[in-house]
């Protein structure tokens, strides 16, 4: 049972940083959790990407690299 759950985890943690790196190669800002969020940013600028706020209809937040 203990394996089960151990396998289990360890799945989701590799999740989670594949979902970082494709966030920074492909410029996209997933809905996260807040401790996520920062993490993802800090990956960010170590790659120096900076977070910008749109300026159209639509204000989202983009990624553009600097």
């Amino acid at each position: 049972m203990l394996k089960k759950e151990e396998g289990r985890r360890k799945r989701e943690e590799g999740r989670r940083k594949r979902e970082k790196i494709l966030l920074c190669l492909n410029f996209k800002l997933k809905k996260s959790e807040e401790k996520e969020k920062k993490e993802e940013e800090q990956i960010l600028l170590c790659l120096n990407f900076k977070l910008k706020k749109s300026e159209g209809r639509r204000k989202r937040e983009k990624y553009y690299f600097v």
